[in-house]
């Protein structure tokens, strides 16, 4: 029970586990940001760009402007999470390659109950260290539910390195009454 409650527990209450240094040393492939992905967010949750500017020193590489749409999926976050499910979705997420030199990673996915997640390139290929490249993860609900989390995970491996991505998905498509998930 999470916290003393009568709740399950669930992948939230739990963690990533422990670190290991050997391991944290080489992850092979990392998930990171830089300022313009922290501006975006902002702008996703309702920043204006007053406010922004107020945080930020803008510069010629930096946009503030919060032009276009930008939703807080978008941020290249190692995980996951959608919170209202209603149909197909898409999000994109980046990696760069951080091993040694090229690298071949194979995708490997868990769906969550009732959705089916779909992984575009399935296999990434590296060239050299430093290199990024970006996946699409299309999220399709194949259930009706109200607001209950379900877990999954993506894995890319190329022989060595194991690099998770988990997947929260909360499916919110059916229409009143209790929950009706399969």
């Amino acid at each position: 029970m999470a916290g003393g409650t009568l709740k399950p527990v669930d992948p939230f209450d739990i963690g990533a586990g422990h670190v290991n240094p050997l391991k944290a040393i080489d992850p092979g492939l990392v998930y990171d940001m830089d300022t313009q992905d922290y501006i975006f967010f902002l702008c996703s949750i309702g920043y204006t760009r007053a406010q922004i500017t107020k945080m930020v020193q803008p510069s010629p590489t930096i946009d503030t402007s919060c032009a276009g749409f930008h939703s807080d999926l978008d941020l290249n976050y190692p995980a996951i999470v959608i919170s209202d499910l209603r149909g197909t979705l898409t999000v994109t997420r980046t990696v760069r390659n951080v091993g040694h030199g090229g690298a071949l990673y194979f995708a490997s996915v868990v769906s969550p109950q009732g959705v089916h997640v779909h992984v575009s390139p399935h296999v990434l290929v590296f060239f050299q260290r430093g290199e990024r490249i970006s996946y699409e993860v299309t999220v399709t609900p194949w259930k009706l539910s109200r607001g209950r989390y379900d877990f999954g995970e993506i894995v890319w491996f190329d022989g060595y390195h194991r690099v998770r991505i988990p997947v929260a998905v909360s499916v919110n498509n059916a229409v009143g009454g209790d929950d009706a998930s399969a």
